[in-house]
């Protein structure tokens, strides 16, 4: 293998704690990751894989600490900015969630995940309007996006607009029939 020949890939480390991370062996991925950047700190893509495999543990603090490192190292990074997002809503602070999804965005970010969560944000802070316009956004891009339109629903049944929350009630079923 790669790493038998050269034991000091760091790209090589972070493919394979990728591939770890895929087969549900979370403690290798995270072993491999840490050596890939033990091996090269300035490496923003196996700080960001890092700090994914932190996240996942519950270990917050540590995913936002290898997140910050992806950003400074790269500060065009979407994907490292998209996961501070993530962090800050686990940790239940919207606000600073939110502008990391709007940073994610702005570089050119288009994944309906992204606008999702960042729908998702705004419900936690209250404010549905813009909830929904992030929301129809990811349904433009994903329009098979069962989850979106579930939320589209909740959107819709606080406000009362019954009508249009069985509407997306209904195709989030229809998309997704064992869906919640």
């Amino acid at each position: 293998t790669i790493l038998e020949e050269q034991p000091h890939n760091y790209d090589a480390r972070n493919n394979l704690g990728n591939y770890f991370y895929k087969q549900g062996n979370l403690d290798r991925a995270v072993r491999e990751l840490e050596e890939a950047v033990r091996l090269n700190q300035n490496y923003p893509e196996g700080h960001n894989s890092l700090g994914t495999m932190y996240m996942d543990k519950g270990l917050l603090d540590k995913a936002m600490a290898e997140y910050a490192v992806a950003i400074k190292l790269k500060p065009q990074f979407p994907q490292a900015y998209y996961n501070m997002g993530n962090v800050f809503i686990k940790k239940g602070l919207p606000d600073d969630s939110i502008g990391y999804f709007q940073k994610a965005i702005r570089l050119g970010m288009y994944n309906p995940q992204v606008f999702n969560n960042l729908g998702s944000a705004y419900i936690k802070k209250g404010m549905l309007d813009e909830a929904v316009e992030y929301y129809q956004k990811a349904v433009s891009v994903s329009p098979g996006f069962a989850e979106v339109h579930s939320n589209l629903g909740y959107v819709y049944t606080e406000r009362g607009d019954l009508d249009h929350a069985v509407s997306e009630l209904k195709e989030a079923l229809r998309l997704q029939p064992g869906h919640a």
